[in-house]
């Protein structure tokens, strides 16, 4: 952390265990692929680029969340309107090297507030807010 705080859950045994992120990877059609890295085409891998943004955006706004203690009641609660830091990679070609234009989005495991703390993201999906 900028700061120097660490982030995580502590253990049973007390120490502190950090998941840290998560790796979304979105990925063009093998057609859309081939005209982009083939044929050369950079208004597709420009578009790319957008879906990529957009779509970050909409993981950031829908899905990014934190626990935070309800002030009324003490209880942790799963809260939204965080933000994330991430870090996008392209990739041009996939493990067998065919042309595959996708981007790793890796999202670190830690979302800032509305009040500028930073937390870790709640990311179990059996306790996600409704």
């Amino acid at each position: 952390m900028p700061d120097g705080p660490h982030l995580g859950k502590r253990g049973r045994d007390g120490e502190m265990r950090h998941r840290p992120g998560r790796d979304v990877t979105l990925s063009a059609p093998k057609s859309v692929s081939l005209m982009a890295l083939v044929g050369g085409d950079e208004q597709i891998v420009a578009a790319h680029y957008r879906a990529v943004g957009k779509t970050l955006g909409w993981i950031e706004r829908n899905a990014i969340e934190t626990r935070m203690q309800d002030r009324a009641t003490g209880a942790m609660v799963r809260a939204g309107g965080q933000k994330m830091v991430a870090a996008t990679f392209r990739h041009d070609t996939s493990r067998n090297l065919d042309p595959q234009l996708h981007t790793h989005a890796v999202i670190a495991n830690m979302a800032q507030g509305g009040d500028g703390k930073w937390r870790t993201m709640a990311d179990d999906p059996s306790t996600r807010a409704r």
